[in-house]
């Protein structure tokens, strides 16, 4: 399954093809928060540097969850395994405070 997604903060949408993974992995797996999310959207250095910036005691090799906070799914495509758009994007988007 292959995600959209919205950025909230700048209000960009993209997808990312090479980030096609499980459904499990989008709504309950590694792809169920920002960390991932971030890296589909070519986020990620920007993320990694703000992330320093504001903690500025982590060492070089540590990182924390960057959370559910940004980027929130609006469409799915591809392997739905069963379940509908709508039924994917509420549960991709069930720990975001903003649902789309």
């Amino acid at each position: 399954m292959i995600p959209t997604f919205r950025d909230l903060e700048t209000g960009e949408v993209g997808e990312d093809s090479g980030m096609e993974f499980s459904v499990y992995w989008w709504t309950e797996g590694n792809g169920s928060c920002d960390c991932n999310r971030a890296i589909a959207l070519n986020k990620h250095t920007e993320m990694y540097y703000r992330q320093r910036a504001q903690n500025p005691e982590l060492k070089p090799w540590q990182q924390v969850c960057l959370g559910c906070n940004r980027f929130i799914a609006i469409d799915v495509k591809g392997d739905l395994e069963g379940y509908t758009k709508e039924e994917i994007i509420a549960a991709m988007n069930s720990e975001y405070p903003v649902n789309g």
